[in-house]
């Protein structure tokens, strides 16, 4: 059992180990090694660049319907009211 009083007075490099199984709770220090200069350096990779942009797909076969008369195209019931 660690009391929490006890973890803030640790120095540099001190800590509690608790493994699996049948072993106690332990205190160790470990001491500060240099790492190598051989080893490479994390780097992240750069992202991709995304396109919003919306494709433009190529215009229909279907002809436009063509506009003839636009008052034969208003329904009976509408044809009744004035526009002031």
């Amino acid at each position: 059992m660690v009391f929490l009083r006890v973890i803030p007075s640790f120095k540099d490099l001190e800590c509690f180990v608790n493994l699996p199984g049948d072993y106690p709770c332990t205190k160790i220090q470990m001491d500060y090694q240099k790492p190598s200069s051989k080893a490479e350096p994390f780097l992240l990779k750069t992202e991709k660049k995304r396109d919003y942009s919306i494709p433009v797909t190529a215009k229909s076969e279907e002809p436009e319907p063509e506009v003839t008369n636009e008052k034969s195209k208003v329904p009976e019931t509408l044809k009744s009211f004035e526009i002031p």
